[in-house]
């Protein structure tokens, strides 16, 4: 009874810490002596605990990215941190009291560093041992799924040539909350990314029914997006190899029913759909989850072709005037969120990018095309074919923004591309009128740590 009253209350926090967004979260937690788990059964409650602490990542760089539009009328009843979100504003949370993108990741590190020390005091006998690993494993996945989440937002996009001088993240690798929270090198927090993941990976099941819960196969699928976002393409394009040894399954969308307004996809929880290798959902903010007024770039939806039934399965006609809402998400009926966990359809787009960066086209459009012709109306689908690798990058480019559209992955691709001028993007909004830019490589591709944090001694982000 004991250790299931440690466990209830536990909950209980949880769920009242992510709700009240604590200020100055990585030195104020709840009370850790009520927060040991003392068996694997108490370690496991920990963390299955999706959808309130785990399973949740940022969403501010999807109102930021270029896939939604909104009007000024619309603009002016969201939070200010949205609407500053949404126009770049240097300042994003004056009068904020929690960052969401913030204070969640650190809140899921917190708790799987509770697990971690929890296992590393228990002795279980040898039956146990491999629900032991699977947890560790289990714990390492979600810290560092959080700090990569952490670092896509509030740290510079990774450079190798100079990640040792640049600031990344606080790594808060012990629950101990007197210990101040300072920022570690850019290099060094994306080492501990990989190190987390890359344990994990020894650790962790093969295969999990419970799409909450990480496994081997997610662990590969997470490195290969980590590296593709650092531009390390070969070992981006081996752990998606890696991952798609174990499952490539992809859907039929002709097998997927398009009639009515509603989430044409099935619920992804608790086993997901075919496709699905690991369950995540974005913050569900008011932008644009709740708001049938933001609305889907046109220039956006001008790209896909009739036959492609992704124009049908993601988009809904709202409005007599064309405007369209998105519909297609992979959490399908759970919780009305939009997907942000790991799928095989990523995978294919980054095996099939990683063979074009190596000048592999024939390859790559192959990749490409086997993705695609699940994609298209039966019988419609011509091979898309490239003649060096510029052009299968093009293409496959394309084909990536239009796949992985509202995933919380095109403001990552922004900040990967802009470097290249031949994919560098200006982005604008047109509000009343007034003109709103981003440059390629502008300091605000890097959202400011919150005000409550900076307060505390931490290094801002020069905006």
């Amino acid at each position: 009874m004991k250790n299931r009253l440690h466990i209830g209350f536990l909950l209980m926090m949880m769920s009242f810490y992510l709700t009240a967004c604590k200020k100055d979260f990585l030195d104020k937690k709840p009370n850790k002596a009520l927060l040991i788990p003392e068996t694997l059964q108490d370690v496991k409650l920990l963390l299955d605990n999706s959808g309130v602490v785990f399973n949740i990542s940022p969403g501010l760089n999807v109102i930021s990215a270029d896939e939604y539009v909104t009007e000024e009328s619309t603009l002016l009843a969201l939070d200010n941190y949205e609407r500053n979100s949404y126009l770049w504003e240097k300042e994003v949370y004056p009068g904020t009291d929690g960052v969401g993108d913030w204070d969640i990741p650190y809140q899921q590190v917190f708790y799987a560093n509770i697990a971690l020390e929890a296992l590393d005091k228990l002795n279980p006998p040898m039956k146990d041992r491999k629900e032991w690993s699977r947890l560790k494993g289990i714990a390492l996945f979600y810290r560092g799924f959080a700090f990569y989440n952490l670092a896509r937002l509030f740290a510079v996009k990774y450079d190798k040539q100079t990640a040792d001088q640049l600031q990344g993240i606080p790594l808060r690798l012990k629950s101990t909350i007197n210990i101040p929270s300072i920022r570690a090198s850019l290099q060094d927090s994306y080492h501990r990314i990989i190190e987390d993941i890359t344990t994990a990976k020894g650790l962790l099941s093969p295969n999990e029914q419970i799409k909450t819960r990480p496994d081997k196969k997610a662990a590969f699928a997470l490195l290969a997006r980590v590296f593709l976002s650092m531009e390390e393409y070969t070992s981006a394009g081996s752990y998606a190899d890696s991952c798609l040894n174990l499952q490539n399954e992809l859907i039929n969308y002709n097998t997927i029913d398009g009639s009515g307004a509603g989430i044409p996809f099935p619920a992804a929880l608790p086993t997901g759909n075919q496709e699905i290798l690991f369950f995540s959902s974005c913050i569900r903010y008011e932008f644009p989850t709740f708001n049938p007024d933001i609305v889907i770039n046109p220039m956006i939806y001008k790209t896909y072709e009739d036959n492609d039934l992704r124009k049908l399965l993601f988009f809904g006609d709202f409005y007599e005037d064309g405007r369209m809402t998105f519909r297609g998400t992979y959490t399908g009926s759970n919780n009305g969120a939009l997907f942000s966990g790991l799928a095989t359809d990523e995978m294919y787009l980054i095996r099939a990018e990683c063979f074009a960066r190596e000048n592999r086209v024939v390859d790559a459009m192959a990749w490409l095309n086997k993705l695609l012709i699940t994609r298209w109306r039966k019988n419609t689908y011509l091979d898309k074919v490239a003649s060096n690798n510029t052009e299968a990058l093009q293409i496959i480019l394309s084909e990536r923004n239009k796949e992985l559209i509202t995933r919380g992955l095109r403001w990552d691709d922004l900040k990967r591309l802009n470097k290249d001028p031949i994919y560098a993007t200006e982005l604008v909004r047109n509000i009343n009128g007034k003109l709103y830019r981003l440059e390629p490589n502008d300091l605000r591709y890097v959202f400011p740590i919150p005000d409550n944090e900076i307060a505390h001694g931490m290094i801002q982000n020069p905006r």
